[in-house]
């Protein structure tokens, strides 16, 4: 029986979109979902992945996005919520790979949701990502 886990956290940070060539910032609230079958009473420790997470994020947190070296070049050049949420979404799922014990249990990303939110709070709008 499989189930599923999401995690939430929030990137704050700079970019510059081709129509917009001010930078601007935007707080990006960050989901992603892991199914799999249980151990123990759960899919995986929430804790361990939102550590997972935010250690991806931790290079990202507070920075102009188009210049980081850690985003591939579509995400560097326009790195809007579609770019983001692929780019999270490869990143997490390496990370469950080099985990032996999770691919026994057929743990794997199932989507990375990314939202824009204003300064005032309001969802600009957001993107999921998902594996054909």
């Amino acid at each position: 029986m499989r189930h599923e886990l999401t995690v939430n956290t929030t990137l704050t940070a700079t970019h510059s979109l081709s129509e917009r060539e001010q930078p601007h910032a935007h707080i990006w609230k960050v989901r992603v979902c892991v199914t799999g079958e249980l151990e123990s009473g759960r899919v995986l420790s929430l804790p361990e992945m939102k550590r997972w997470l935010d250690g991806i994020l931790a290079p990202l947190q507070n920075t102009f996005l188009n210049e980081q070296p850690i985003l591939d070049e579509d995400s560097r050049q326009e790195p809007t919520c579609e770019n983001m949420s692929r780019f999270l979404f490869e990143k997490m799922s390496g990370a469950l790979e080099l985990m032996p014990s999770l691919a026994a249990r057929r743990v794997l990303v199932a989507w990375v949701q990314v939202a824009v939110i204003e300064h005032d709070g309001s969802e600009l709008g957001n993107v999921r990502f998902f594996p054909d």
